[in-house]
């Protein structure tokens, strides 16, 4: 699958505590910093845009007008030909820089939830950054066991930090400016029929992901989870979870 842009031619025409990165307000919580994001239209801060997933984009240069005049302008490979359910995120100031990050699928645990970063500033020539993939502790078990393809429904961004998760049941927080791993949770278990295809939620400063129970009697179940704080090392608590039939 490859994640492509186009141009318009008309014409010639788990929980985390998020640490401050760039211009946003210290005490400006990470789910503020979101809602603030999206009220700039040139921004998708978020997996389903804003804090209430409209997933819609008020931007108005392409209409049912001229779409027909759409042309690719250039293509991303996302190293994955499995499902993909995912958007990119879209920041106009990680390190000075507007930038778009976004995620693959699992089709091999060797490119397992692909993470990439490309810099926007020529819009018509993106350039890679970084990229990341998880090469330790990998589960192989977690593709059989996925319950609806080996899909990833897109990660997360906040203080600086770019929140993914893993379908073998890692949450990780990345910096936007390096991908640098910053820290690692294991909050889901594929030997216990569990897996995680996401995406994790923005509340307040906490980061809250769930995972899916393959094992339950009618095939699939939402278990809610916190991961950690995301400024933290420190040891994790999985609380009893809660289990809602699919």
């Amino acid at each position: 699958m490859r994640f492509q842009k186009y141009a318009l031619l008309a014409g010639g025409v788990f929980a985390a505590l998020l640490m401050l990165s760039g211009p946003v307000m210290a005490d400006e919580s990470a789910s503020a910093e979101i809602d603030k994001r999206a009220q700039d239209p040139n921004q998708w801060p978020a997996p389903g845009r804003d804090n209430l997933l409209t997933r819609f984009s008020p931007l108005k240069d392409i209409n049912t007008g001229n779409v027909n005049k759409l042309e690719m302008i250039w293509s991303q490979s996302m190293n994955s030909l499995r499902g993909q359910e995912g958007q990119p995120i879209v920041i106009d100031d990680v390190g000075g820089k507007p930038m778009m990050f976004f995620v693959s699928g699992c089709p091999s645990m060797a490119l397992c939830n692909w993470v990439q970063a490309l810099d926007l500033s020529d819009p018509d020539n993106p350039k890679e950054v970084w990229n990341y993939v998880k090469q330790t502790d990998r589960d192989e078990s977690a593709i059989p066991r996925a319950c609806c393809d080996t899909v990833n429904r897109g990660l997360n961004y906040a203080k600086g930090k770019v929140i993914m998760h893993t379908l073998d049941g890692f949450v990780i927080a990345l910096d936007a400016q390096t991908g640098k791993e910053l820290w690692v949770v294991k909050h889901a278990y594929p030997e216990k029929g569990e897996t995680h295809t996401g995406p994790a939620m923005i509340a307040d400063n906490l980061v809250i992901a769930g995972l899916v129970v393959t094992s339950s009697p009618r095939g699939a179940a939402w278990t809610p989870t916190i991961s950690k704080p995301a400024n933290s090392s420190g040891p994790v608590t999985r609380p009893a979870p809660t289990r809602m039939s699919a």
